[in-house]
Order: structure tokens, then sequence, then C-alpha cells
């Protein structure tokens, strides 16, 4: 399956270009990729049961809420120690 986003090269760090024909395309390829990206520095990760959390956000902007959605993600991985796969707005 052809990943919907590339990595750029970048000196501190690592970074992403998505694509995606909406907003919710664009939110869920970049949790994609970011995962993606911490996939393969943990490598011998074992998969698990897959497990549902329902994350509920508001901001003043697109650009802010999608900035929360990324940092909500990445801290409920780092808390459970998970990897996220799957993404759905509800």
């Amino acid at each position: 399956m052809a990943k919907n986003y590339e990595l750029l090269e970048h000196t501190a760090d690592t970074g992403i270009r998505v694509k995606a024909s909406d907003p919710e395309g664009i939110f869920r390829n970049a949790a994609l990729a970011v995962f993606d990206i911490i996939a393969e520095a943990l490598p011998g990760q074992k998969a698990t049961k897959p497990q549902k959390f329902h994350i509920k956000l508001k901001s003043e902007n697109l650009e802010e809420l999608f900035v929360n959605w990324l940092n909500e993600l990445i801290s409920l991985s780092a808390v459970k120690g998970l990897i996220f796969s799957e993404f759905k707005k509800i």
C-alpha cells in the first residue's frame, strides 16, 4: 500500500509532507506517518490486542487542532506504551 506521506530531510529533526484530499485525511495520514516513524525506531515491538481510545479536543483553529491532535496521540502512546495504526473520526 502506498504511503500518503514522504519524509523530508532536515538536519535537526524528521520532517514529513502529508498528502490527502480533505482535512480528515491530513489528520489521519499525519498520525500514521508519526507512528510509522516511531515504530521504525522501536524494532521488535510486539503487536497487542486492538484497543479503542476516544479523543475529544477543542481549539481556536484547524492548525491548533492539528498540533493538539498529534501531541495527544504521542502522549497517549508514551503513557500506554502503544503504537497506533488506525484512526477514525466519529
